[in-house]
């Protein structure tokens, strides 16, 4: 067989053979970039500003539907989808999260860095937002919080500006309907069926409006709240180093 068919057929080889090569010529290269990315790393890992975490669990408001009966004003997952939008965080939020420049990209940085998820088996929201103090972390998350709380109130404004309509009609109705059986009971009609139904429609509207009243006065005390106080643990948040640390020596 002659030599540039032998070539030929060996030619798969070459390249792993021209690699290895490489890597025997150029180890000290290889090594020095190497350590090179590493010490840059380090450098990153040192200088990057010191982070705090804050955590804080959401009930999301509520409204009372009946006895014993209440709605969230808005689904938790639903809560978790419209935070990840930058258009979402108001420029409260942005400031007590420690950004400078209040643009849209700070905006979206911040979207990026909040952490929300739903606790598992629970209608609870759990918040997590970092800052380079426990404070400022701290501050972070109330801001945010503050953010939902607001949002959930104006949801329920129109909700609750026709629960005030409609109040206002069955009250109205009942001033009428009382003043129709306060005449029944004068006249001697007691048993009439006008005056039976009349004293049906009473019932069903005193009903309603304990409901109403119930509904309007549950969007005062049921706003979104904080389960329990906004914790840090004081410990620093670190990035992954290791991976940091393998990327600076691959990357060197």
């Amino acid at each position: 067989m002659s030599e540039q068919s032998i070539n030929k057929s060996l030619g798969h080889e070459l390249p792993i053979k021209e690699v290895i090569a490489f890597i025997m010529d150029s180890w000290k290269v290889l090594i020095g970039g190497g350590l090179l990315g590493l010490v840059m790393a380090i450098v990153f890992l040192t200088t990057m500003p010191t982070q705090y975490q804050a955590l804080a669990q959401i009930q999301v408001a509520q409204l009372s539907t009946g006895v014993n009966v209440t709605a969230n004003i808005e689904d938790p997952n639903l809560v978790i989808a419209r935070m990840k939008l930058p258009s979402n965080y108001d420029h409260a939020s942005l400031v007590s999260c420690g950004y400078k420049e209040i643009n849209d990209q700070s905006a979206e940085n911040l979207a990026k860095n909040v952490e929300l998820r739903l606790i598992k088996g629970t209608q609870i929201l759990e918040l997590k937002a970092t800052g380079f103090t426990q404070d400022k972390a701290k501050q972070c998350v109330q801001s945010i919080f503050n953010n939902i709380k607001m949002t959930q109130k104006k949801i329920a404004e129109p909700i609750i500006d026709r629960a005030k309509v409609r109040l206002t009609s069955y009250s109205e109705r009942m001033q009428e309907l009382k003043l129709i059986i306060s005449k029944g009971d004068k006249s001697g009609s007691l048993l009439t069926g006008a005056y039976l139904s009349t004293r049906d429609e009473i019932r069903y509207l005193a009903d309603e409006i304990a409901r109403l009243n119930d509904l309007i006065s549950s969007s005062t005390y049921m706003q979104a709240n904080l389960v329990s106080p906004i914790y840090s643990s004081g410990s620093k948040v670190s990035s992954s180093q290791p991976l940091v640390l393998i990327a600076g020596f691959l990357g060197g």
